[in-house]
C-alpha cells in the first residue's frame, strides 16, 4: 500500500511538473503570438494608412479633373451615352482627362494637398490614364456588339421584306454569320 501510494505520489508530482511546463510552454507560445500579432497588425495599419492617403489623393484629383476638366468630361460622358455605353465615369478615368493639364504645368507642386508631391499625383495621373483606356475600350466592345445586332436586325428585316416579293423577282442573298 505504501509502495503504491508513493508510487502515486510521484506520478502525481511528475504530472504537475509536466502540466506546469505546458502551461508556461503554452503561455510563452501565446505570447509570442500576440507580439506577432501586433506587428502583423500595426504593419497592416500602416499599409491601410497608406492606401487611406492614396485613396484621399484619388478623390482628390477625380474633384479638381471635375473642377478643371468639367466640359471635357460631361462632353465624353453624353459621347458614351449616344454610343450605348451608359457605365460610371470612375475617379481614374476622370483624373486620366485632367493629366494633360498636370503634365503641361509643371509649376503644379501639389504641396498641402492630400496628394503630398507632384510625384505621387503623376503617379495617380499614370493610372488615370490606364484606366481611361479599359473605360475606352471596353465602351468599344460594348458598341461594336451593339452595332452587330442592330446588323443582324436590319439584315433580318431586309431578308423578309424580299422574301415578300415573288419567287423569280427576289434576289440571291448572300449568307453572313454574324457570330
Amino acid at each position: 500500500m505504501f509502495r503504491v501510494t508513493l508510487l502515486s505520489t510521484l506520478g502525481l508530482v511528475a504530472c504537475q511538473d509536466e502540466q506546469s511546463s505546458l502551461l508556461q510552454t503554452a503561455s510563452r507560445d501565446n505570447a509570442l503570438a500576440k507580439r506577432a500579432q501586433n506587428v502583423v497588425y500595426a504593419e497592416d495599419e500602416d499599409a491601410l494608412d497608406d492606401a487611406m492617403e492614396g485613396k484621399k489623393c484619388t478623390a482628390w484629383l477625380a474633384d479638381e479633373a471635375v473642377a478643371k476638366a468639367h466640359d471635357e468630361l460631361e462632353t465624353f460622358r453624353t459621347e458614351m451615352k449616344e454610343l450605348g455605353y451608359e457605365q460610371r465615369v470612375k475617379d481614374h478615368v476622370k483624373i486620366g482627362a485632367y493629366c494633360p493639364a498636370m503634365l503641361v504645368d509643371t509649376a503644379l507642386t501639389f504641396l498641402g494637398t492630400p496628394c503630398e508631391d507632384r510625384e505621387h499625383a503623376l503617379a495617380e495621373c499614370t493610372k488615370g490614364l490606364t484606366e481611361t483606356c479599359k473605360y475606352e475600350k471596353k465602351a468599344i466592345e460594348k458598341m461594336i456588339e451593339m452595332v452587330k445586332k442592330t446588323i443582324k436586325k436590319e439584315w433580318e428585316a431586309a431578308q423578309k421584306l424580299i422574301n415578300q416579293f415573288p419567287r423569280e423577282l427576289r434576289p440571291e442573298l448572300p449568307h453572313i454569320n454574324f457570330e
